[in-house]
Parts: structure tokens; C-alpha cells; sequence
């Protein structure tokens, strides 16, 4: 018995003995990183207090301007709320220097149509304005463009190819410093506003997110509300929006960003 035990052990030691080791876990490869990337950006800011920030990239011939302004719903009044979100409504519809390049490509048979259309309070203003030629290849320029009010900011943005840079900014800067709020295309966009409104108010979500402002921000509900109530909006007035504009359309208080080629 003791023979056979001493015998069995030692086939299992030669056994044991001739499993080959295992091979250690190989080292985990260190992962490639890529190089950095580094955005040149220029900020300035002009005599005026207008900042200006500049990202150059030349990848594809594609440039993107936005002017981006310190309003929105913060900023207002109950009694005033959701107004910074109208006035974006308005920032694209006519302003005087569309209106003054219209009035310089119309032919009016007497003075009389020329004074009823308003071109001769338009003319008035050319020589403030100044050139408004650029307009010519606005509707060729392919531009994307839109804007978003928000509680603390209000921006609007051109996307368009680098060739018309020049004439975006010109549009933009027109847009800023020469608003018309027409009163028929006023009433227009109230109506487009209050029908966003409408909308949220019967999504259940929207009714939802509005219930639970009005409870975390008790004090002052309507400075988290950017697109304001149904009551503010309609009886908004153009006199509204130009106090909008003296208050904070103004070059201390923009930011300008301009991306691209």
C-alpha cells in the first residue's frame, strides 16, 4: 500500500511537472492619442465695448457670423416678459435698409405714389445708411440663418459660404442698427409667437415644465421663460421693441463671433 501510494504520487509529479507555464497577461498596449488641437482664436474688444471674437478654420470654404446679445427673460419685467423673444422674431423681417434698397429699384409714375409708398421717408435716411448695394446678391447667397432667445442671451447666426462674409455682416449690422418694425409685419409675427405658445401649452411636457418653474422659481417665474405668456405677447407693442433696442442692442452689451474660412 505504502509502494503503491509513493509510486501514484510520483506519476502525478511528473504530470504536474510537465504542464508548460502559462504565459503572463500580456501589457495592456497604450492607447494612441491624437495630437493636439489647438483653435486660434482672437478676442478684441473696440472702443466702443463691442467684443469681437474671430476662429479662423480653412478646412472648407464655409464661414459662420453671430451676433450675440446680454437680453432675454432675465432682463425682463414681468409686464415685459417674453418680448426679447418677439423682438428676435422681428430681427429679420424688414428693416430700413431693405426697405431703402426696395424703394431704390421701384419706379413711380408721380410723386405722389412715391410719398404713399414711404420711399421718401426711406430716401431720407440713405445717407446714414449708406450703401445698401450688397443687398443685390442677398437672395443668391445661399445663407442659413436663424435666432434663439434664451433666459440670459439672445444670438442670432448667418451660415453661408466665404465669398459673401462681407455682405452677411453688412446684413447683420443693418438688421441691428436700423429696425423698422412695420407694424403689419409686427402683428404677423404676434400672432407666430403666441401659436408657439399655444402649441407648448397643450404638449403635456410643456405644461408640465411650465408648472414645475412657476414652483422652483416662485419669486420670479417669468425670468425663466423666454417665450413669455399669451397676455405679454399680444399686447406688445412696436414702442416695446424699440425700447428693447435702445436698452440692449447696443455695443457694450454684443458679442460678435465670426467662425470660418
Amino acid at each position: 500500500m505504502k509502494t503503491l501510494f509513493l509510486t501514484s504520487f510520483c506519476i502525478l509529479a511528473l504530470l504536474v511537472g510537465a504542464v508548460p507555464a502559462q504565459p503572463g497577461k500580456p501589457a495592456a498596449a497604450k492607447p494612441q492619442t491624437a495630437p493636439p488641437y489647438e483653435m486660434p482664436m482672437s478676442v478684441k474688444t473696440l472702443s466702443n465695448g463691442m467684443q469681437i471674437i474671430v476662429t479662423p478654420d480653412h478646412s472648407v470654404p464655409l464661414v459662420t457670423l453671430e451676433i450675440a446679445v446680454r437680453n432675454g427673460s432675465f432682463t425682463e419685467p414681468p409686464e415685459l416678459n417674453g418680448l426679447s423673444h418677439l423682438y428676435e422674431h422681428m430681427f429679420f423681417r424688414t428693416n430700413h435698409a431693405t426697405a431703402l434698397w426696395q424703394c431704390e429699384h421701384m419706379e413711380f409714375s408721380n410723386q405722389a405714389l412715391f410719398k404713399a409708398s414711404g420711399c421718401e421717408n426711406e430716401m431720407a435716411l440713405k445717407d446714414q445708411i449708406g450703401d445698401v448695394g450688397y443687398q443685390a446678391g442677398l437672395e443668391d447667397m445661399g445663407v442659413a440663418y436663424n435666432g434663439e432667445t434664451h433666459e440670459e442671451v439672445v444670438e442670432y447666426y448667418y451660415n453661408t459660404t466665404s465669398p459673401y462674409l462681407v455682405p452677411s455682416l453688412k446684413a447683420l449690422k443693418d438688421a441691428i442698427r436700423y429696425p423698422k418694425f412695420d407694424e403689419e409685419e409686427f402683428n404677423s409675427e404676434k400672432q407666430a409667437v403666441i401659436g408657439e405658445l399655444d402649441r407648448n401649452f397643450s404638449n403635456p411636457y410643456g405644461h408640465i415644465n411650465d408648472d414645475l418653474l412657476e414652483h422652483l422659481f416662485y419669486k420670479y417665474p417669468t425670468r425663466k421663460k423666454p417665450e413669455g405668456t399669451r397676455e405679454t405677447v399680444a399686447a406688445a407693442t412696436t414702442d416695446q421693441m424699440r425700447l428693447i433696442q435702445s436698452r440692449y442692442y447696443v455695443p457694450n452689451n454684443t458679442v460678435l463671433v465670426v467662425s470660418g474660412d
